[in-house]
């Protein structure tokens, strides 16, 4: 406790930290970067925000379960959960593709996310790296790059970047989540 003038003022405990401040009291570094999951999907190059992934897995087949929403390949069950599973290129409004066999289905991966509590699942064909980019590098979709997809168009992505394997497009997972719940994609 401090005196200042005969008043007593409480100090903050020293398990209780300012936001912006160390446990020391000095300011944190404020970082400008954010991380991404970077993966291939036919030709493209897709981002997603690593804070929205929880996990990568081994593709399984989804079990199917009757739905209105054409998106929905089935449901997948991991760790005790049944997890919805999505077809990523009808999601992003292309042509809808099929795992040609099981071979090619062991080469890609199950990306899943978790939004707001919710976990959904994609297959991605490659999954590529995890990589750092600053918020500076990411261009807004209409500063150049044209995206076909109806994506672009409704705002379900966050812009663009460039890595050395390529132009990168950034899915906002959030607006996707929503536009998926709400069964506006493609």
């Amino acid at each position: 406790m401090a005196v200042e003038d005969g008043n007593a003022q409480q100090e903050p405990a020293p398990s209780e930290q300012r936001p912006g401040m160390d446990d020391e009291g000095d300011l944190l570094e404020i970082s400008d970067t954010r991380t991404f999951l970077i993966f291939r999907d036919g030709s493209c190059l897709y981002a997603l925000d690593a804070l929205c992934v929880q996990m990568l897995a081994e593709a399984q087949q989804p079990v199917w379960v009757p739905s209105s929403n054409k998106q929905l390949l089935g449901v997948v069950h991991l760790h005790g959960q049944f997890i919805p599973m999505f077809n990523l290129p009808r999601v992003l409004g292309f042509e809808a593709e099929q795992f040609q066999g099981p071979g090619e289905m062991l080469e890609s991966r199950l990306i899943v996310l978790e939004i707001d509590g919710r976990r959904l699942a994609f297959n991605a064909r490659t999954v590529l790296e995890l990589v750092e980019v600053s918020e500076s590098a990411i261009q807004p979709m209409s500063g150049g790059l044209t995206d076909p997809s109806p994506l672009a168009e409704r705002g379900l992505l966050a812009g663009y970047f460039e890595e050395a394997a390529g132009v990168v497009t950034v899915i906002d997972a959030r607006k996707l989540l929503s536009a998926l719940k709400a069964g506006e994609a493609a």
